[in-house]
């Protein structure tokens, strides 16, 4: 990870350079001339003249075009090397992961041996009683003993292991002191192909697409015809002169030159040849890629069931040398000293068929911990207690004099603790600077029913609710909503939220859900984008980590900030820094409200979706549908796999052009059906959401 955060670092200088390298130059010169020049047909002056020239040069056409595409190259190398880090930071997940897998199993491993060693003074000493009675010979003595040394030795080798995989996690996560191991468990869901296929803006498919994009941004840039071939400048100069002998002088001027090289086409031509087969190379490796992760998944996939399958059979086994040892320990009495021998044995058996069994687990969860590598983030959930192949009665029964504890070793996969968690989650999610280390996601607050996704809003409409207080105290307002309304965007002062309890959203969710609609938060305020501004915003949030909603929307506009206190880029880096730390302490689904044109760039969006933003609802306030269709559907072309819905405007303040409250609130809504209907072909659009619910009602009907 260091050296991408280096390679980004070094990206983001080559970017600085590009920019400030504006094609305007500063120049001057000075110079000493010896002079014979012929004034007349008869008269020559001879003169020593001195200058001195100072101007500004500007480069133009030609010479911005390679300005332009040396910023773009530098901004997808940005992206490039963002990727790069999050790339490794998720291999660093899937490295804590195996490692806290292979510590459990290791510590499950342990435990048994430790219960099988706690009878082994007790059985030495009658196996030498009866050596020395004559009774036992002293190949079958040293054969017992070997095996206890056998199992000694495991132990030992189990404890080293275990302290291998602590250190591991330790040095990966940066986690200190002792660790607590437990059992969790992915949901089946996670292993459903179509979720491991799912891209999510990571791995190889993602940096591919990216190649795609910027050789595509190139392409773009080229295809300008002549006049990006052509070389011009312009130049303001002025010079002092200085003759001896003579009067002292002054020359000021404005020049323009232009140069056209006699190949423009070919070489214009070559240059995006050179683009075009770099684009047709990466959409070559992206389909490869694709490919061999949909090998490696189908394969990953095949391994767990056939895993699954010797686990079950391991425990079929373990019962069968569990009553083996029953009726060893029934038998011991009647035999003496041969039921010494025999128990010994049925001992020794259930104990390695109970480390089969650890092992079986063992291989089905580092077989799981691969594959989620493979696919988009999968969240854990709670393992529920069960009937454990290896349980306390099986410890007893190996010898163990007093109760101990196991993992459950028969039908669980490990768990990390909440530390580890927070280690092992993908790096979007990780917790960054100024995030609070204890928040958790909503518990007491979570909706009666799963949550309406953003992939299935569309169809239908949204609403910013700037007044939520409102909507809580009357969730009926509700029904003065057209039908196929989908979610609402409630925002709330910081003293409304810092007061706010989940239960105050107990009637506004059961309507909502009876509609099927999602209810998101909604925060704005522009200096959140600031690195001053940025510490506030986060302690809001983890003081509502319990409100029962499906989403959290952050509306930020650029064009609200104090005029010239943020460049373009300078607000883009800080955006993607805010979104970052956001979703280091939220759970919900993330999105961002600006102005389409902050958004007309993939390098930004990627760098979005790498920070963890799953949707970007862009400002089009136009009532000229085809232009907000074709801004949309432009945004969506290149938005990295991020959701994209498209915010119109029904406010009175605004003009005819921008908004449609002059139209009333019919017209209004059959605009926006329509508008939803001709974008929903694209997967990624989540429909049309309108400012604002309470401009809506005020309408005409």
């Amino acid at each position: 990870m260091l050296a991408s955060r280096a390679e980004r670092a070094a990206a983001s200088a080559r970017r600085d350079i590009a920019e400030n390298q504006n094609g305007t130059r500063v120049f001057a010169g000075t110079g000493l001339t010896d002079a014979n020049e012929p004034v007349t047909d008869t008269y020559v002056r001879n003169y020593r003249r001195a200058n001195l020239t100072i101007g500004v040069r500007w480069t133009l056409l030609a010479g911005r075009l390679s300005q332009k595409q040396n910023v773009k190259q530098a901004e997808w190398d940005i992206a490039r090397a963002q990727m790069r880090e999050d790339m490794a930071g998720n291999d660093a997940v899937r490295q804590v992961r195996v490692a806290a897998v292979k510590a459990a199993y290791a510590d499950q491993r342990a435990a048994l041996a430790n219960a099988f060693l706690t009878e082994r003074e007790r059985v030495q000493g009658q196996i030498q009683a009866r050596r020395q009675s004559g009774t036992m010979l002293g190949a079958e003595a040293m054969e017992l003993a070997t095996l206890n040394d056998e199992v000694n030795a495991q132990l030992k080798r189990q404890k080293q292991a275990q302290q291998d995989s602590e250190q591991a996690i330790r040095r990966i996560a940066g986690i200190e002191g002792k660790l607590d191991l437990s059992t969790p468990a992915w949901p089946e869901t996670c292993f459903d192909t179509a979720h491991l296929m799912r891209e999510d803006g990571r791995g190889q498919e993602a940096e591919q697409q990216l190649n795609v994009a910027a050789a595509s941004s190139q392409m773009k840039l080229l295809d300008g015809g002549i006049l990006n071939s052509v070389e011009a400048g312009v130049q303001v100069s002025h010079s002092r002169m200085k003759d001896w002998p003579g009067q002292d002088g002054r020359n000021s001027g404005v020049h323009l030159d232009v140069a056209v090289p006699l190949g423009w086409r070919q070489v214009r031509d070559a240059r995006i040849g050179e683009w075009s087969a770099k684009r047709q190379q990466a959409e070559a490796q992206l389909q490869e890629a694709r490919s061999l992760r949909q090998y490696d998944i189908d394969k990953g996939l095949r391994e767990r069931a056939l895993l699954k399958s010797e686990w079950t059979d391991a425990q079929t086994r373990l019962k069968a040398a569990q009553e083996s040892l029953r009726v060893a320990n029934l038998r011991r009495p009647a035999l003496q000293g041969e039921g010494i021998v025999e128990q010994f044995q049925a001992r020794m058996a259930a104990y390695k068929a109970s480390v089969r069994v650890v092992d079986a687990a063992e291989k089905y969860s580092l077989a799981e911990a691969e594959l989620l590598a493979l696919g988009p983030e999968c969240a854990t959930q709670e393992q529920p207690k069960s009937a454990s192949a290896v349980t306390p009665q099986l410890l007893a029964s190996l010898g163990a004099s007093q109760t101990q504890t196991v993992s459950d070793a028969g039908n669980a996969a490990p768990v990390m603790d909440t530390a580890q968690q927070q280690a092992a989650a993908p790096v979007a999610q990780a917790p960054r600077a100024g995030a609070n280390p204890n928040a958790k996601p909503p518990t007491s607050g979570k909706p009666e029913k799963p949550a309406q996704s953003v992939a299935s809003m569309r169809s239908k409409i949204g609403w910013f609710v700037w007044d939520g207080q409102k909507l809580l105290s009357d969730p009926s307002r509700l029904d003065q909503l057209p039908a196929h309304s989908g979610r609402l965007l409630l925002s709330f002062t910081a003293q409304q939220l810092q007061k706010m309890r989940a239960e105050d959203w107990k009637d506004l969710r059961a309507r909502a859900n009876q509609r099927g609609m999602r209810l998101e938060l909604l925060l704005g305020d522009p200096g959140w984008v600031t690195p001053k501004g940025r510490p506030t915003l986060i302690s809001l949030l983890t003081s509502v980590q319990g409100l029962p909603v499906d989403g959290l929307n952050i509306d930020l506009e650029r064009s609200q900030l104090p005029k010239n206190s943020m460049t373009q880029e300078q607000w883009k880096r800080e955006a993607t820094a805010t979104i970052r730390e956001v979703r280091a302490v939220t759970p919900w689904e993330l999105a961002l409200t600006t102005h389409h044109r902050d958004l007309d760039d993939a390098a930004f969006l990627s760098a979005l979706r790498s920070a963890g933003l799953n949707e970007v609802v862009p400002m089009i306030y136009t009532q000229n549908a085809k232009r907000a269709a074709q801004l949309t559907e432009d945004l969506l072309a290149h938005s990295s796999g991020l959701h994209v819905s498209l915010a119109q405007s029904i406010e009175p303040i605004l003009s005819k052009e921008e908004s449609s409250f002059h139209q009333g609130r019919s017209r209004s809504v059959q605009r926006w059906t329509a508008l939803s209907k001709d974008l929903s072909r694209n997967p990624l659009f989540s429909g049309v959401i309108v400012q604002s619910m309470a401009d809506y009602q005020q309408a005409k009907p």
